[in-house]
């Protein structure tokens, strides 16, 4: 495969010209051809899109579940806060009745 061939290949499947360049150089520097390397240079790219792929969906995965907990936590204060004035209130009923005052 000639050099050219190789910058264009690898340009084809996501790498800028400047990375293409860089890697035909290192290549060279190696000693190693570019038809071997081809291959792994393509499967490195995916691994690293896969990768930014899925922290992006962890990020948002750990997001909406933080807006989750939070909503919950306003839904469970709401509902206790509910309760607590309820039970407050039949406290002091219950008071009245077993103090009247006279």
């Amino acid at each position: 495969m000639t050099r050219k061939c190789f910058v264009k290949l690898l340009m084809s499947n996501g790498y800028s010209k400047n990375e293409a360049m860089s890697m035909a150089i290192a290549v060279q520097k190696r000693k190693t051809s570019y038809s071997e390397e081809y291959p792994r240079l393509v499967l490195r790219k995916s691994i690293i899109e896969s990768v930014a792929s899925f922290t992006h969906a962890l990020q948002e995965t750990s997001r909406q579940f933080s807006i989750l907990g939070q909503k919950l936590k306003m839904m469970f204060s709401s509902i206790i806060g509910g309760e607590l004035t309820r039970i407050t209130h039949a406290l002091q009923i219950g008071s009245r009745i077993m103090h009247p005052q006279s």
